[in-house]
């Protein structure tokens, strides 16, 4: 399917679908079918309607090689009174709580530790600190998810080199907030940007 088809089968059914309440799951279904069908791995959410507004925002999950097909379909979307179409999630910040398989994240209690690469300085890695019941399978997703949130798609995607996690510690006294992560990432990319080549 093409950008054009993807839009006018929206235009088309826009109507009918800005009624998230009658039946979401469908229209989300139906909305993920017919951008599979424009690139598989794009996907779609939908904000709640306010002042007769809802946000529609297409990503890509997070990888990387899909956000220039994600930016040209938003760019080639109709002008249409009940929406606001975005390309990638943006960045919420990290004032937030998260539920994943019943564990409750607030990324505000959790900190982070830089992992140095002798090989590429100039790569990001950092280990993020969890509580226990976040170690087991679908930890690193979770943290994965609560970074995108909070950096947004592109900037998760395309600062962090290598991300892992382990244990929090019993005092974390020496590690840095998640919080200051959009801070520390500005200051990691002009120290490495002003670091002389060797």
């Amino acid at each position: 399917m093409t950008h054009a088809e993807f839009w006018a089968r929206f235009r088309q059914h826009e109507k009918r679908l800005r009624d998230l309440q009658a039946n979401t799951d469908r229209f989300l279904g139906e909305l993920c079918e017919a951008l599979g069908a424009v690139r598989e791995g794009l996907g779609v959410e939908i904000s709640d309607e306010e002042h007769g507004i809802r946000d529609l925002m297409i990503t890509a999950g997070g990888d990387a090689t899909l956000f220039d097909e994600v930016k040209k379909l938003v760019a080639e979307a109709p002008l249409l009174p009940h929406w606001n179409f975005i390309a990638l999630k943006p960045p919420r910040g990290f004032d937030f709580t998260l539920e994943l398989d019943g564990v409750c994240i607030a990324p505000s209690d959790l900190v982070f530790e830089t992992l140095a690469c002798s090989a590429t300085p100039s790569a990001l890695g950092i280990r993020v600190f969890v509580p226990p019941q976040m170690l087991g399978e679908g930890g690193l997703e979770a943290v994965r998810k609560v970074i995108e949130i909070g950096l947004g798609e592109e900037t998760a995607a395309s600062s962090i080199d290598h991300l892992e996690i382990a244990a929090e510690p019993d005092s974390t006294d020496q590690y840095i907030p998640l919080s200051d992560l959009e801070a520390y990432i500005e200051w990691f990319q002009k120290r490495s940007s002003s670091s002389p080549v060797s």
